[in-house]
């Protein structure tokens, strides 16, 4: 069995997005309630370490709430934990009535950029299998589906797998509730983990520390990244919810796209800083920290707006 995906890569897609986007477009189905899990981060101030060791990613490790969220859209995943299984075989069984995916590590995969740098899950399809190899598909890939990898090296480097299926009884749920829960928690657990975070960088931002080698083995800057990603990609969530709650959220959008572009120029200026081997100056991280701190406090404001 061979599965011909058309990419639905998009710059900003994290891997596991690229592989919901991708698996939308297959099906004829809307996947954008998934972005809602983008909003905000989490900042650990208790754990040792740099910065970037503090810092993770609000939707990290979240399957239950990403799995109810992709619900809404008929869509829904299991991931199967390899353990002593036998890969080849869940992958041959389950290529033969749904996509498959594999988490990998990222560290031992040459066409990834975190090749050597980085041990990292990243998500790739598998669309069958050619001459003893799998055929695979990831957002670093060539879309024709040509590239191909040993079955030894999957055994090797596979994590998980993950297999895709259509729900045909999806759950109905009120958008505005959903809208809620978000406000709610970022409320309770966003704008702390914020300022902990914003006070920290003034406080204790070593750049020597952060950015021991490589910038791009650097969690902190890799970490800015997938932030500044997280909110270019919740503007398709506003879309959907501008489509179906028949509101104008442009204000709204137009805030993320500056948060977005403010956090990279700030990860460019710290890049930059280090390559040429000078200190950064507080108060420019910070000003840009403080106004998308304030950006972001608009938008949990004309949120609630939707909750009316």
């Amino acid at each position: 069995m061979m599965w011909y995906l058309q990419s639905a890569n998009k710059s900003t897609y994290n891997c596991f997005q690229f592989l919901i986007a991708t698996i939308s477009k297959h099906y004829g189905y809307d996947y954008r309630l998934i972005m809602l899990e983008l909003w905000g981060f989490l900042y650990d101030n208790a754990e040792n370490g740099t910065i970037g060791d503090k810092l993770k990613l609000y939707w990290n490790s979240k399957i239950k709430r990403r799995k109810y969220l992709l619900n809404y859209h008929g869509l829904s995943f299991d991931i199967i934990a390899i353990e002593n299984l036998d890969i080849e075989n869940i992958i041959h069984i389950n290529l033969l009535n749904n996509p498959v995916a594999l988490y990998i590590d990222s560290f031992i995969c040459p066409w990834v950029p975190f090749y050597q740098k980085l041990h990292r899950a990243h998500a790739i399809f598998i669309l069958g299998e050619k001459y003893g190899k799998y055929i695979f598909l990831d957002q670093y890939s060539n879309e024709q589906g040509i590239n191909k990898i040993d079955k030894c090296f999957v055994k090797r480097a596979a994590l998980s797998i993950i297999v895709f299926n259509k729900n045909e009884n999806k759950s109905l749920f009120n958008l505005k509730c959903l809208i809620k829960e978000n406000l709610d928690d970022w409320k309770q657990f966003g704008m702390s983990n914020y300022e902990l975070f914003l006070l920290d960088m003034k406080n204790n931002f070593n750049i020597e520390k952060e950015i021991v080698d490589d910038p791009v083995s650097s969690k902190l800057i890799m970490l800015l990244k997938n932030i500044a990603e997280d909110r270019v990609n919740f503007i398709e969530a506003i879309e959907l919810f501008e489509e179906q709650l028949i509101v104008n959220l442009s204000i709204i959008k137009n805030h993320l796209t500056d948060i977005y572009v403010r956090y990279e120029k700030l990860r460019a200026y710290i890049i930059k800083c280090s390559f040429s081997r000078r200190s950064c100056n507080i108060e420019t991280i910070i000003n840009e920290l403080d106004n998308i701190y304030l950006q972001e406090q608009k938008i949990y404001k004309l949120m609630q707006i939707l909750t009316k």
